[in-house]
């Protein structure tokens, strides 16, 4: 008869823990503007022609502001006598603020550090070992909710305003 009891608390248990877990995935997966800008900034500095899609709708139809991005850090590349990979960063101890929410729209402060990512994995190896410069990374975006996802809006790191 114990056993019975036993098992009964311990499927109990169980049956909490799957509940808490459900709770917090699903309060991981909101989306919130801390994680649009974040996610932004992380594709921006990987070069990631992705970013389009965490980019608001004025922006993104600015259809060769990201091209001109990307080329323009490949040209600085070449430069330099490196590849395009040597351009890219990872950011690391980033930390969001919501500066004002109101509506469908929100200023959000992002502060990081970066560090070069030749290799997704070098970034980590630089950071561990302490070979790489690191630089600091302090930004106000602009944010705005547009089919469900917070994007990003106006003129972040200066992007809108070094295409012609």
């Amino acid at each position: 008869m114990m056993r019975v009891r036993d098992l009964m608390v311990l499927a109990g248990v169980v049956l909490l823990g799957v509940c808490v877990q459900v709770l917090m995935v699903s309060a991981e997966i909101r989306e919130t503007p801390l994680k649009g800008a974040e996610a932004f900034a992380c594709l921006y500095y990987r070069l990631d022609p992705a970013m389009t899609g965490r980019m608001c709708q004025d922006l993104a139809a600015r259809d060769d502001l990201v091209d001109q991005l990307i080329y323009r850090q490949d040209q600085e590349a070449r430069a330099r006598g490196v590849g395009l990979n040597y351009m890219k960063f990872q950011l690391f101890h980033v930390e969001t603020q919501v500066l004002g929410q109101e509506g469908d729209s929100a200023q959000v402060r992002l502060t990081a550090e970066r560090k070069r990512a030749i290799h997704p994995v070098f970034a980590y190896f630089a950071k561990a070992l302490d070979i790489a410069g690191t630089y600091p990374v302090d930004e106000t975006f602009d944010l705005v909710r547009e089919e469900g996802r917070w994007k990003v809006c106006g003129n972040p790191f200066g992007m809108a305003a070094q295409h012609p």
